[in-house]
This record gives structure tokens, C-alpha cells and sequence, in this order.
């Protein structure tokens, strides 16, 4: 694990330069925030490439931006999924940056149970590989999945427990699951730069 401006990161895969689909979600109050990479693999299995938790309070400005920032500039982001009632400000400075066609919203209360359902199979189906990280592994134990007429839910063991890797993780495996398309754009294969280049 490493740290930056604040946050724990899992240790990134080393060599691999993989095309990745992240999530952030933003904590209310004292809760922490936490952004997810994954991407799927030659097996048709989806890992885990690095997860940021920043603890609270949480700056995001002064964190989460420079965290980003250097992702986006430094790799092939693909999607980019948020609640954009939680990070209304963010979600401008990405616009603002020329990243808006990367985001994806995501909404807290109609999307996350589809979320959870992808996490869910998943990890039933043993098609998520995370690493042995025991401050992600800790927000996945501090959750519970609740069923509910849609579907299953990520709920919180403890109130004074953090999930927010959990969710993030959720967020992201939906987006890379739901892929349709400009995956093999040819941009995807030829620019190292991916996410700073707008796709038609």
C-alpha cells in the first residue's frame, strides 16, 4: 500500500497498462471517499487495479482533484462513474478539463441496487480479483448485502464502519460489465493518453 495527499492506495499492478473503468463515491460528513479502477482481463475476469480511499474529512479539491487528475492524464480511463449529487463541484472541474465524455452518472438510489447485483455475481461467480489489501478488504467487511424486492443492497454493518471501497467497487464493476462498445475503438489500442482524448 502507498499513500498520497492522504488517501491509502492498493499497490498498482506493475507493467500492466490495462483499459480501466473507475468510480467515486464521495463521503457524506464522516465518511470516507473512495475511488476504484478495474478492468477485465484476457479470462473474462474483472481485477481490481487500484483502489484510493481518502479518509475523512475529505478535501476534494485539495485530494481527490490531483488524484484525478494524474489518472486520467497518465492512463486509459474509459468511463468515469459518480453521483453527481455528491460531487456536483467535481463533476465541473471535469468538465472544465475537458473529461466530460467520461463521465457517467450514476444515481444513488436507482442504479446502486444494479450495482450491487454486478458485485454480488461477481464475486459468486469468482470473476473479481482483488489483492490482499487489508484496508479495502476492511470496507468489504463492514458491509452486508441486504436483499430487497430489485435485488440486493450495500448496506453498512455498523454505522461507525466505512464501505465506501465497497461501493466504488460496485460502481466501477457495473460500468465495465455494461461495456457495449468504443472498448476497441482505436484509440483504446493506440494512445497511452486515452482519457485526455475525445472520442467521436
Amino acid at each position: 500500500m502507498t499513500t498520497l495527499k492522504g488517501a491509502a492506495v492498493t499497490s498498482v499492478l506493475a507493467g500492466v497498462d490495462p483499459l480501466l473503468y473507475t468510480a467515486i463515491d464521495v463521503g457524506i460528513k464522516r465518511d470516507s471517499t473512495a475511488i476504484t479502477s478495474v478492468y477485465p482481463d484476457a479470462q473474462k475476469r474483472y481485477v481490481m487495479w487500484a483502489c484510493a480511499v481518502f479518509e475523512a474529512p475529505v478535501n476534494m479539491i485539495r485530494q481527490v482533484h490531483p488524484y484525478l487528475e494524474k489518472l486520467l492524464k497518465t492512463r486509459r480511463v474509459m468511463r468515469l462513474g459518480f453521483d453527481p449529487y455528491q460531487m456536483a463541484t467535481t463533476h465541473q472541474w471535469l468538465i472544465e478539463q475537458g473529461w466530460e465524455h467520461l463521465c457517467e452518472e450514476i444515481n444513488q438510489s436507482s442504479q446502486m441496487i444494479l450495482a450491487a447485483n454486478t458485485l454480488h455475481s461477481h464475486c459468486w461467480d469468482r470473476t473479481f480479483i482483488m489483492p490482499l489489501d487489508g484496508k479495502v478488504r476492511s470496507h468489504f467487511i463492514a458491509c452486508a448485502a441486504e436483499h430487497k424486492e430489485r435485488g440486493w443492497r450495500i448496506v453498512k454493518q455498523k454505522q461507525s464502519k466505512q464501505i465506501d471501497a465497497t461501493v466504488a467497487t460496485a460502481m466501477a464493476l457495473m460500468l465495465a460489465t455494461q461495456e457495449r462498445g468504443h472498448i476497441w475503438h482505436p484509440s483504446a489500442n493506440r494512445s497511452p493518453t486515452l482519457s485526455a482524448a475525445l472520442l467521436p
